[in-house]
């Protein structure tokens, strides 16, 4: 597969080729080059904007320099990042095009610094680059790290450039877990065909959320237009979170709508050493097709790494960003204060606070609001301002309304702040119900996994919003969702959630019970925080079925048949998809001994046999644990002969 890539191209022999029907498009120019042993080429056509001339690297800049993007390693610094940073009309005149060394020889003043926007392109990282990067983090820096090929040249085993401290960085800086390298092409005699993909970004994601990022191939836009990219990638390195809590999961590489969510991220986002902000990208931003969305992705990564950073300008924050006065019965009063405030460092002029929606007059100002004409208000930075809403519901219903703050703030000149309240004695606030009740028993297990629908009721007469859910207690991580499950979601009056929640309870080797804890966290009027204990037991079988077991995601299978094993049995397993995998396969017997290692390496998505009818074990039930991704599937089998 590797000399495939190495193979020279042919030009006129190139062209794009896409999983739907292998459709060709034509570039206006063919001209392609293979810059290292990873195979990623190079585009020679970008878009008209791309093609414009950059800003002049040597015109005076504002004298504080806050946001820079290094020059030194990647051929699209200047038309992926640099030329949408310069555009940029709240950072621009803070922004500077570097080389690396200006970060330590004093040019770019440490105390002004905010942002480094570092792309690597097709280069490796190395020790002085990581031990700069821990200095700006060290110093509360804030980066976005970017780079085609860093996770192939310290990871993969035929890379020359794999560095001990640069694999610490990824691995326990960064929480980069099990990186894999997979293909998005494939060559035919002379021609190579680039396979086309999608980055999607997690919906809940203050910087993935809501762009769809084309890859290979070109994106139409109405009228009649097209996006391309700037690079076209033979292969691609995706990775998993070492938890997900901590490195949060961004954006994750998908080749067709229709493709499971698995853990192939292509970016994660952290904050370390209290307020130090990192965003690492395993592709770089010219992989996307159109300027618009690689600017609005790099002025996403910007604005999360320094949002706690008073801004240049005056900002307005209200708190809260959503008011809520539940249920209250008709005709009753009820007030709530919001607070405006100044975080930005020059001062903020309010030019009004008033009511765009009412909610049919049942929600007014009694302190603090005022329209446009009649007064202002002026807020130094740190200065708050204080407003009190009343709600005085008329009837036994929901209402909505939005309270607008109008000002000269930099961000949000239109502040919009929602406004709910339910009207009656008789109408309730959201109530929180599941299926099953407040337990879920799997009763016992033997021979493989089990799966039970979790269903969540909405019994109130408001929406019910879910914003956490998650396995907060769990004994051996024999409990878990074999779903990716994106939150918040919403449950209407009186209905449920049509798509169950898989719950998955684990084999073990240990025969005993198991116990864990879900929590469920809503708006809720009876339960904000529900809790759910689980319970199963594993237990020894007297016989064992021929049933397979599956990977959370599906695409890795497994089974054992015949079962109880005779003179034909076979371990059967498979992988689906196009990524390969990392997968480690032990037996082990049932008092959690290990026996055997049958496998242990990347596998490649196909179909795969082991025999085990010929091993020489002793007359007793036995476990079989594939370790794939980090991901553990069981089964077990009976070995009678």
């Amino acid at each position: 597969m590797k000399k495939l890539f190495y193979m020279l191209i042919l030009a006129g022999l190139v062209c794009f080729a896409f999983s739907a029907g292998k459709a060709q498009l034509q570039p206006k120019e063919q001209a392609y080059s293979i810059f290292n042993e990873k195979g990623i080429v190079l585009l020679s056509h970008e878009s008209d904007r791309a093609m414009q001339a950059i800003k002049d690297k040597s015109e005076p800049l504002a004298t504080k320099i806050k946001y820079v993007v290094v020059q030194d390693y990647d051929h699209f610094a200047d038309s992926a990042y640099w030329m949408n940073l310069s555009q940029m009309e709240q950072y621009k005149d803070f922004a500077k095009f570097i080389n690396f060394s200006d970060l330590s020889n004093g040019t770019i003043k440490m105390n002004d610094l905010q942002m480094v926007v570092l792309p690597m392109g097709l280069r490796p990282l190395t020790a002085t680059i990581v031990t700069k990067l821990k200095d700006l983090i060290q110093k509360k820096k804030r980066i976005l790290l970017t780079g085609d090929a860093i996770l192939y040249y310290a990871f993969n085993p035929a890379s020359q450039f794999k560095d001990p401290e640069v694999q610490d960085f990824l691995m326990n800086t960064l929480g980069i877990k099990y990186p894999i390298t997979t293909p998005v092409s494939k060559q035919e005699g002379n021609t190579l065909y680039w396979w086309s993909f999608n980055i999607h970004g997690n919906a809940t994601d203050p910087i993935g959320r809501g762009i769809r990022k084309f890859c290979n191939e070109g994106s139409r836009v109405p009228p009649d237009t097209t996006w391309w990219p700037l690079a076209g990638f033979l292969a691609l390195d995706v990775f998993q979170s070492a938890d997900i809590t901590k490195y949060f999961q961004v954006e994750h590489f998908k080749r067709a709508d229709d493709d499971p969510r698995t853990d192939t991220l292509v970016a994660t986002r952290m904050v370390l050493n209290d307020s130090a902000r990192v965003v690492f990208y395993s592709i770089g931003f010219e992989a996307f097709a159109g300027d618009i969305p690689r600017s609005t992705l790099l002025e996403r990564c910007i604005t999360w790494c320094t949002e706690d950073i008073a801004p240049d300008g005056p900002q307005v924050q209200v708190d809260p960003l959503r008011m809520d006065f539940g249920y209250l019965p008709v005709a009753d009063t009820m007030s709530l204060p919001l607070v405006v405030k100044n975080v930005g460092n020059q001062p903020l002029i309010i030019d009004e606070i008033d009511f765009f929606d009412d909610g049919d007059a049942c929600f007014t100002l009694t302190s603090g609001g005022f329209r446009s004409g009649t007064k202002k208000v002026t807020l130094k930075t740190g200065d708050t301002y204080l407003v009190t809403v009343m709600f005085k519901p008329k009837d036994k219903i929901n209402y909505a309304g939005i309270l607008t703050v109008k000002s000269n703030s930099v961000y949000y000149k239109y502040y919009d702040i929602d406004v709910v309240g339910v009207g009656g004695k008789d109408v309730s606030g959201p109530k929180i119900d599941v299926s099953g009740g407040a337990t879920m028993d799997f009763d016992t297990i033997s021979t493989s996994n089990k799966n039970m629908d979790l269903v969540i009721h909405n019994k109130g007469e408001s929406d019910l919003i879910i914003d956490k859910l998650k396995v907060i207690e769990n004994d051996d991580d024999v409990f878990n969702f074999p779903q990716t499950i994106n939150v918040p979601f919403t449950v209407g009056p009186n209905d449920s959630n049509h798509t169950p929640i898989k719950v998955r309870f684990s084999l073990r080797t240990d025969q005993r019970m198991y116990k864990g804890k879900i929590q469920i966290h809503s708006n809720a009027t009876n339960a904000p925080d529900f809790f759910i204990d689980l319970v199963g037991v594993i237990g020894a079988p007297s016989s064992v079925s021929d049933g397979k077991t599956s990977s959370n995601d599906g695409m890795f299978n497994m089974s054992v048949s015949p079962n109880p094993v005779n003179n034909n049995s076979k371990l059967n397993y498979s992988l689906s998809g196009m990524l390969v995998r990392n997968l480690n396969i032990d037996i082990f017997d049932i008092h959690g001994g290990k026996i055997l290692n049958l496998y242990s390496g990347v596998l490649q998505p196909g179909d795969y046999q082991f025999d085990v009818s010929n091993l020489s074990l002793a007359p007793n039930v036995y476990v079989v644990i594939a370790e794939l991704d980090g991901e553990k599937i069981s089964i077990q089998f009976i070995y009678a002969r």
